[in-house]
């Protein structure tokens, strides 16, 4: 994919009603189904955690990933945090299903 199409966000909640600094958007998450793989370990293991998440279970899993961005929920701060205990919920947007 050419550099230019790639595109990044990074998103906090926040808990104000005051306006964002110049540059800064608000915007909302959207619901629906995840798939949620918990990471617990070093950030560098996230690569390989979305492969086993996308590459070896979604394959065989009967689910489609849905249109939208996947998340990565941070449980535990590095700061305070050994790197083999850090948590890590890597969230992959699913299609709803249709039943009948």
């Amino acid at each position: 994919m050419p550099a230019e199409r790639l595109r990044f966000d990074a998103c906090v909640k926040l808990r104000t009603k005051e306006e964002p600094p110049l540059g800064i958007e608000l915007g909302k998450v959207g619901g629906g189904r995840y798939a949620v793989y918990r990471l617990v370990g070093p950030y560098e293991g996230i690569p390989k955690a979305y492969h086993r998440l996308l590459g070896d279970w979604l394959p065989g899993s009967d689910e489609s990933i849905e249109d939208g961005p996947c998340m990565e929920i941070y449980r535990r701060s590095q700061r305070d945090t050994p790197p083999e205990e850090l948590a890590t919920d890597l969230c992959v947007p699913l299609r709803e299903r249709i039943i009948g």
